[in-house]
């Protein structure tokens, strides 16, 4: 009984193996020296190299290719397919004859150089002989059963390695609501990319320089293409920077030099996580994060998702501000490249260090009892939610530092003055800066003093008591740090006339 079972089950398992099996294989692979339609197309891949051209001849249609296949286009009794400069592997797929995954080119693929590739796609007659299918035993049915899972898996075990979420984003942390992962390097990485909250999920995509995401990515719909941006989105005119918009600060766009180290300084392995391919990046320290490879966005489709990914970063190229650096991943390289501002890639954000503001203002103060007005500077200094200011004004008549002659209402009568009147000010103060990035408030102290003169008869000048102070000064205010430009409020007392005397002050300046 358990022999006939046996039998029945191996019959089963042998049947979808009969009959005809279809297939796809390369017969020859040939470079064309004198074919110069390739360079006659003038097709470029998202790097703007000139694509080179493969002429597939086959007289079977519907086919399908993945790698960095920029342009397909049937042709009579052959395909032909535009792919950049350097690709390796290509990936052909058809719903009747189906896969052939990653065919390796013999030859180096160069930039607008043609190449002929004869592809046989075929049925072929497989028979089994039935005549001995009773004299198979068990363990010849496990052979064949291993045999056959093997031949299914093999295609994932050559693409990735299959691991866990548990595999990954150990030891995160979390600022400002969102997940990073300390890898031992010079800065922390988000745990995933910008517009989802797992790992394995593609996110949102963006062109360089914009803050939004949108539905086709050319140099017509770019705000930053072609426009004279000549700075990285990480310096104090954080704009053009997504993550620091959407996830605050010390959240920003990783700079080349912050790739680099990743590339240089990691392990990486290409993996598959819940579906997904893409790269587990390892650390110094062991710590890991999975990088998908999420596609490119091209005009408004999105291309090669799971074979390719793209990730800005925060610099435009040395050789032309047009273009934009960006970590480039497949199965086989993980490299920094440059491309133009346009296409729309991923953004996987950094946890930086906080900015430093340096700043300088002009101010402007009118006081009203006695009504005066004054001038002068004020510098800061903050980081992170601390820092420190210090203010300095005058109306540029420094008499009230001289004069020792005081009056009190009843030497004002005529006789003893000429009516010429004039007011001194001078006020210097210093605090702190309490608040979070960009927005402090100020609290401080200062000397200061604030003299109505009155001219005597005799030509020398008296200060009037009743519209004069001297001594401690506070101080309150805000400061707004609005990328490059400072501007500044503040209200000053003194702390002996609290309730008599107020002067209002506003600067406008620039953070270094």
């Amino acid at each position: 009984m358990i022999r006939t079972r046996t039998i029945m089950l191996l019959i089963a398992l042998m049947l979808p193996l009969a009959g005809m099996a279809q297939e796809i294989k390369i017969e020859d692979f040939q470079k064309l020296e004198r074919d110069m339609s390739a360079r006659t197309a003038n097709i470029r891949d998202i790097n703007g190299e000139l694509c080179a051209l493969l002429k597939i001849e086959t007289t079977e249609k519907g086919f399908h290719f993945q790698g960095l296949v920029e342009r397909t286009e049937q042709k009579v009794g052959e395909i032909y397919v535009y792919i950049s400069p350097g690709m390796r592997f290509i990936t052909i797929k058809h719903p009747d004859f189906g896969m052939l995954r990653n065919y390796e080119f013999p030859q180096t693929i160069e930039s607008g150089v043609v190449y002929r590739m004869k592809l046989i796609a075929e049925a072929k007659e497989v028979k089994i002989d039935t005549a001995n299918l009773g004299k198979v035993v068990d363990s010849k049915l496990d052979e064949l059963l291993a045999k056959k899972l093997s031949q299914m898996d093999i295609a994932k075990e050559k693409q990735a390695t299959v691991i866990t979420a548990q595999q990954i984003n150990e030891n995160s942390r979390k600022t400002n609501r969102q997940e990073y992962v300390d890898l031992g390097l010079s800065v922390k990485w988000a745990t995933y990319n910008m517009g989802e909250k797992t790992a394995e999920k593609l996110g949102s995509y963006y062109a360089w320089g914009e803050t939004g995401s949108k539905r086709k990515y050319d140099s017509v719909s770019s705000t930053s293409y072609a426009k004279n941006i000549d700075v990285d989105v990480t310096n104090v005119t954080p704009k053009y920077d997504m993550a620091r918009k959407a996830w605050g600060e010390p959240w920003r766009m990783p700079t080349g030099k912050e790739v680099q180290e990743l590339i240089d300084s990691c392990e990486w392995q290409w993996a598959n996580l819940n579906g997904m391919n893409g790269y587990k990046v390892t650390g110094p320290n062991g710590n890991s994060i999975f990088i998908p490879a999420s596609g490119i966005y091209s005009g408004a489709e999105m291309k090669d998702g799971g074979l390719l990914g793209a990730y800005w970063t925060a610099n435009h190229s040395e050789n032309d501000s047009l273009r934009a650096k960006y970590l480039y991943i497949t199965n086989n390289e993980y490299i920094l490249k440059d491309t133009a501002r346009y296409y729309g890639m991923n953004i996987r954000p950094v946890v930086g260090k906080y900015n430093t503001y340096k700043f300088l203002t002009l101010n402007y103060a009118e006081a009203f009892v006695p009504s005066q007005a004054s001038y002068g500077i004020g510098i800061g200094y903050a980081k992170k939610y601390i820092g420190f200011y210090a203010n300095i004004m005058t109306n540029f008549i420094f008499d009230g530092f001289a004069s020792n002659d005081q009056l009190d209402d009843t030497d004002l009568v005529e006789g003893i003055y000429t009516s010429q009147t004039k007011t001194s000010r001078f006020s210097a103060n210093a605090g702190l800066l309490l608040g979070k990035p960009k927005y402090f408030i100020k609290i401080g102290v200062g000397y200061g003093f604030r003299t109505l003169l009155w001219q005597k008869m005799d030509d020398t000048w008296g200060e009037v008591m009743a519209n004069t102070y001297r001594g401690l000064e506070l101080n309150t205010g805000v400061v707004l740090l609005l990328g490059r430009f400072v501007l500044s409020a503040d209200v000053v007392q003194p702390a002996s006339h609290i309730d008599e005397y107020m002067e209002t002050r506003i600067g406008i300046g620039i953070n270094f």
